[in-house]
Order: C-alpha cells, then sequence, then structure tokens
C-alpha cells in the first residue's frame, strides 16, 4: 500500500479537514464545541462564524458549575439555582425542563446567550469564594433584560441583592452580533486583499539593482505572511494604521503651531508698522526729519521702513551717488521745491 501524501493522514484525510472535524479551526486554532442550548445548529453556525474571524473574546465557553454532592450548604444552593436557571432560559419553564436540570446536562453554554454586558461576570478572579460568583449587579442586569426570576435566592458574601448570569439573549440578538462582527472583518480583509494584489504586481516587475532585489525579498516576506497567518498580519496593519493616525495627529498639531507662529510674526511686523506709522504721525513728516541722523539714530527703524535699508548704509548710497555733503544732512526748511536736493529727491522715490 502507497504512503499517504504529505500533509494527509491514513485515508486521505489532511490535517485541515481533521481540525474541523473535531471542531478547531484551521487558521485560528478556536474550539467550537457542543452548547447546552436546544438550537444547536444555528449556535454551532454562530460560534465557527467568530472562530473564522478570530474573535477570542468569545471563546472558551461558559462551564457550568458541577452539580453539588451535598446540597446543604449555602454555595451548594447557589450552584443549583445557577444551573436551574440556566436550564430554564435554554429550555423553557415549566414541568418539560424539569429532565434537563440534572446531572446529564451538557455543561458547556456558548458566549453569545449572554448579554455583552454580562459575560465579564462569568470570569471570576482566582481565589473568588463558590458563593460569590456569576452575580451580575442590578443596574447592569436591567440593562441586560433580566427579571425576578433570575435573582440570586442566596446572599452573597458582601450582602445585597443581585442576579444570576442569565443566557437570556433571543437568537435573533445574537446572529445580529456575530453578522455585524463578521461584515466588519470582511470588510478589512478586503481592504488587504486589494493591497496584496497591488503588491503583488509591484514585486513581479522587473528589478535589477541591489535595492530593488532587496525590495522583492520584503514584499515576497509580507506576502508569505499574509497568507499564512492573515489574522496576525491584520493585526500588524491595524497597528501600523494607528501609528500613521498618530504621525497625521502630530503633522496636524506642528501646522497649528507653525501657523500660530506665523501669525504672531505677522502681528508684531503689523505693530512695529503702526508704531512707525503713529511715530510719524505725532511728529510730522518734513524734509529735517526726513534727513535727520540724529533722529534716525533714536528710532532706528524708520528707515528700513521708509527706505529698505538702515539709515546708514542709505546715506552712503546717497554720499556715493550725488556727493552730498550737507552737514549731518540736516537741512532748513524753506519750503522752495526748487532746492530740494538730488538726495532728497533721492528720498522720496525710495519711499
Amino acid at each position: 500500500m502507497s504512503a499517504p501524501l504529505p500533509g494527509t493522514h491514513g485515508g486521505g484525510r489532511t490535517r485541515e479537514s481533521i481540525l474541523r472535524r473535531n471542531g478547531i479551526d484551521p487558521d485560528t486554532g478556536l474550539h467550537v464545541r457542543s452548547c447546552s442550548c436546544n438550537n444547536s445548529q444555528e449556535c454551532r453556525a454562530i460560534m465557527q462564524k467568530y472562530a473564522r474571524i478570530g474573535k477570542t473574546d468569545m471563546f472558551p465557553y461558559f462551564r457550568l458549575p458541577s452539580y453539588p454532592k451535598q446540597v446543604d450548604t449555602s454555595s451548594a444552593q447557589h450552584i443549583i439555582q445557577m444551573r436551574e436557571n440556566v436550564c430554564q432560559h435554554l429550555y423553557g419553564y415549566g414541568e418539560s425542563s424539569e429532565l434537563k436540570k440534572g446531572k446529564s446536562l451538557v455543561d458547556f453554554v456558548a458566549l453569545h446567550h449572554f448579554h455583552p454586558l454580562m459575560r465579564p461576570y462569568l470570569q471570576n478572579e482566582k481565589g473568588t469564594q463558590k458563593i460569590d460568583k456569576w452575580r451580575v449587579p442590578l443596574d447592569i442586569g436591567r440593562q441586560c433584560g433580566l427579571t425576578d426570576n433570575d435573582l440570586c435566592k442566596i446572599t452573597g458574601s458582601s450582602g445585597g441583592k443581585s442576579y444570576l448570569c442569565s443566557p437570556a439573549r433571543r437568537m435573533r440578538e445574537s446572529t445580529d452580533e456575530v453578522d455585524k462582527f463578521e461584515h466588519r472583518f470582511n470588510v478589512q480583509r478586503a481592504a488587504l486583499d486589494e493591497s496584496f494584489i497591488s503588491v503583488s504586481s509591484v514585486s513581479k516587475s522587473s528589478r535589477k539593482s541591489p535595492q530593488d532585489r532587496e525590495y522583492e525579498k520584503e514584499i515576497d516576506a509580507l506576502l508569505e505572511e499574509a497568507q499564512s497567518n492573515p489574522r496576525a498580519f491584520a493585526i500588524r496593519f491595524h497597528s501600523e494604521l494607528e501609528k500613521n493616525k498618530e504621525l497625521q495627529k502630530s503633522i496636524e498639531q506642528q501646522k497649528k503651531a507653525a501657523d500660530q507662529t506665523e501669525s504672531s510674526l505677522r502681528k508684531e511686523i503689523d505693530d512695529v508698522r503702526d508704531k512707525v506709522t503713529l511715530e510719524l504721525i505725532e511728529q510730522g513728516l518734513n524734509r529735517k526729519i526726513l534727513l535727520s541722523s540724529e533722529y534716525h539714530n533714536k528710532k532706528k527703524w524708520v528707515s528700513p521702513h521708509l527706505f529698505g535699508l538702515p539709515w546708514e548704509e542709505h546715506k552712503a548710497r546717497g554720499v556715493a551717488m550725488f556727493g552730498e555733503t550737507v552737514d549731518n544732512f540736516n537741512v532748513n526748511v524753506t519750503g522752495n521745491e526748487k532746492e530740494i536736493t538730488e538726495f532728497e529727491q533721492y528720498c522720496i522715490c525710495c519711499m
């Protein structure tokens, strides 16, 4: 008899088929098992969707406490009520449910039967007394739709009333919930697949340089990672998206700071311009001020504003071009336009 093909076992069964037969998703490793409910087929379909999309917080199943050997203690009565309450929700109230309350009950209940707000209370910290387990605060219980039938008959160690964790969720609500998660997963997966196609087309193009070959290796490694472990790759892809969002946020903050700095500088320039204008208004702009070295040395910002250069540089240009020799560049105000010097005319042109 010939040996089985690689990746298969006797009878041609593949590793994937064996895992699926045992309720284990081959991609995520999450285990879908039998639930205590009456809707086993629909329930399994919901949990298989959660397993396929890697929704780890829906696993493992909630395991009912074992039926106590001694029933005369408070803890034992609390456990019995918990088991009975689960049965009443899964199978209905009345005599028909009595047969399901005994030791033969399947001990696992899928988490989708419990309201999302209730699920954290199914997990108890290590060391929690049995009498304090599976208790839901009254306000949370009311939000989950629990009734007086779900109230704990046995008071916990801290006193006060509380509800029992109860699988009171309708199957329709559970189906809607998993469909939303599956849709979100499929949208993200489609975006990843589209990026894979784009990356694949780039990797197949001819690249000859060492840098291009190194690029191809990186792309091939990413593709292999995405195909071998899509969930892990999706998680890393999501992490990179979050980093990109943080980077974009930082860029926006820096841009905002730059805009504020620019606005502040513009305001300073406007303030200086206003100050110069006010000085000129208060003192008047006349020939004596226009050509006074004493005035320009006191008001150093006036010359750059009027002539575009500091006063000494502007004056040096005038001397070079016109050879003006007026002492300190001061002139008498005669009011006679014919007596305006060439340097004065140059100053007026610069303004």
